[in-house]
């Protein structure tokens, strides 16, 4: 979870990953790293990309399950309801998912559908 919200996070303040790793003092391979989920930060470069992104540390870490981390992304999104919300921030996470779904035909759009049900029954 940290990886991808790593990821979005950065490209959603429109920075490369050489800006971030300038921005925490780290090396832009460091930021690479993490985004892949190869590497782990520290505690203290967690707080630091917490605070530099005003989220909670909680959120970083995939703890925090409420669809979003601060009232800035409140904010950014004023008219969508929570779950737009929540669709739109895992479409910004997941970009590739999106790309699957709506190139799919119905009859894969079904298959997906039946695997999920699968997948939440376990």
């Amino acid at each position: 979870m940290f990886a991808q919200r790593l990821r979005y996070l950065r490209k959603r303040s429109s920075l490369t990953q050489h800006e971030l790793g300038h921005i925490l003092n780290i090396s832009t391979s460091s930021v690479g790293m993490y985004e892949r989920g190869s590497r782990e930060p520290s505690l203290n470069l967690l707080m630091d990309i917490a605070k530099y992104f005003d989220v909670s540390v909680d959120y970083l870490i995939g703890y925090d399950t409420s669809h979003l981390a601060s009232s800035k992304e409140q904010k950014v999104f004023p008219k969508l309801s929570d779950k737009e919300v929540d669709v739109l921030l895992l479409k910004l996470e997941h970009p590739e998912l999106f790309e699957h779904l709506l190139a799919a035909s119905t009859e894969e759009l079904e298959k997906i559908i039946k695997i999920i049900k699968i997948i939440r029954s376990e």
